[in-house]
């Protein structure tokens, strides 16, 4: 989440505040509302969407204090996982690939935020 905001002034409570609930309500729309729709889609379809949320979490990781990485993270995470069980062996490499990008940009991010 952003730890960043948590320093300073009052301007800085509301600046987390607002990133809190902005990041929170993007993770429960792609969990909750994009996962199990893409789910439902053709394979290949939700094969890049799984991708291109692995990609999106690991770009943002250079902005780590958002809390996006998470967001983008755990639905790469989610729907690579389900998409996995169910695909055949020869169209697992999308979908393995978007957990471990989502993997590695959750792991960097918490890494990041314990240095930083």
């Amino acid at each position: 989440m952003p730890v960043g905001y948590l320093p300073g002034t009052t301007g800085d409570a509301i600046g987390m505040a607002v990133l809190s609930v902005v990041s929170l309500s993007l993770m429960a729309g792609i969990v909750f509302w994009l996962v199990p729709r893409q789910r439902a889609a053709p394979l290949n379809r939700a094969s890049r969407t799984a991708l291109v949320l692995g990609i999106l979490s690991v770009l943002f990781v250079l902005v780590f204090w958002t809390g996006l990485p998470f967001a983008f993270g755990a639905g790469a995470i989610a729907l690579g996982l389900s998409l996995r069980e169910s695909a055949p062996p020869a169209a697992r490499g999308q979908p393995t690939a978007a957990v471990v990008l989502g993997a590695l940009a959750v792991v960097a991010s918490f890494v990041v935020l314990l240095i930083g």
